[in-house]
C-alpha cells in the first residue's frame, strides 16, 4: 500500500476534481483538499500548496474509516483502551508504586 503518490504529480489531476472543506474559509487557510476521482483510492493534498503539494494516497475504505472516526461514530470507549488506563493520558497517569 502506497501513502505518498509518486506516480502522479498533483498537476496531473484536474483542478475541478479537488474538493476543499467548507470550513476552510475564503483564503484557503490551513486545510486539505481531497480528490475522490478514483473509487479505489482517495488522494489528499495541502490546500496552501495546491498543484505543488505532495499527494497522500489512501485506500478509499481507509479514508472512509478515518472520516467516521473523526466524526465520533467509531471511537472506542475509554474502557476499551488497550493500555487499561481507562482513558487517562499517559502524561497524567501515575502507576501504583506500592510494593
Amino acid at each position: 500500500m502506497r501513502f505518498y503518490d509518486t506516480e502522479y504529480p498533483a498537476a496531473v489531476f484536474r483542478e475541478a476534481d479537488w474538493i476543499r472543506s467548507s470550513y476552510s474559509g475564503p483564503n484557503g487557510g490551513t486545510c486539505v483538499e481531497v480528490n475522490l476521482g478514483d473509487h479505489a483510492v482517495t488522494r489528499v493534498r495541502d490546500s496552501k500548496l495546491g498543484r505543488r503539494s505532495p499527494i497522500l494516497t489512501f485506500p478509499a475504505r481507509s479514508w472512509q474509516a478515518l472520516l467516521e472516526a473523526l466524526k465520533g461514530r467509531d471511537r472506542p470507549s475509554p474502557r476499551d483502551s488497550a493500555s487499561g488506563d481507562r482513558g487517562r493520558s499517559a502524561a497524567t497517569h501515575r502507576p501504583d508504586r506500592s510494593p
